[in-house]
């Protein structure tokens, strides 16, 4: 069996909120092994990055969404889509959200946590003081109109000796 490169069983144990865990040690680490190849799959350069080591709290992110993985199979191992108890002339149902109940996933915030720093929030950065913009036309400049030509809904105004309408 493979051992796990970034998280361990004890993170999942220390992270785990709720009845006493009865899950094996061994089938923790299991489900850990499958979360770091599905993770390393969806971040192909992670363990790059982890070593370069110029990324702050990226070995611990890794750590958090490995353990937030296992925990989302934890809760649900069998793969139930809903759960009902029935206790005499009383019926508790419970439905166990999600796309894939008992898979090991990871949600588009936590691959967004692990984005690359050099690309997050880049999406509307813009320097107004950067030298390089200085003297380039404004791509976003209104285009000057034709003459007769109205701003507002570009219909010609005037254009001949006879006003429109009337003949």
């Amino acid at each position: 069996m493979a051992t796990p490169k970034w998280a361990t069983a004890q993170d999942v144990q220390e992270a785990w909120i709720g009845e006493p865990m009865t899950v094996p040690t061994a089938t923790i680490e299991k489900w850990i092994c499958r979360a770091e190849r599905r993770l390393a799959r969806e971040v192909p350069n992670l363990q790059q990055r982890i070593d370069a080591d110029t990324e702050p709290d990226l070995q611990d992110t890794v750590i958090d969404v490995v353990t937030s993985m296992v925990e989302r199979k934890l809760r649900n191992p069998e793969g139930m889509r809903s759960r009902t108890s029935v206790t005499g002339p009383f019926t508790d149902t419970e439905t166990i959200g999600g796309d894939n109940p008992g898979q090991i996933w990871v949600t588009p915030e936590e691959l967004a946590a692990l984005a690359p720093l050099d690309t997050r929030g880049k999406a509307f950065s813009i320097d107004p003081w950067d030298p390089d913009l200085v003297g380039r036309p404004d791509p976003w400049a209104p285009k000057p109109l034709p003459p007769g030509v109205s701003p507002l809904t570009g219909v010609v105004i005037n254009a001949g000796d006879t006003p429109r309408g009337r003949s």
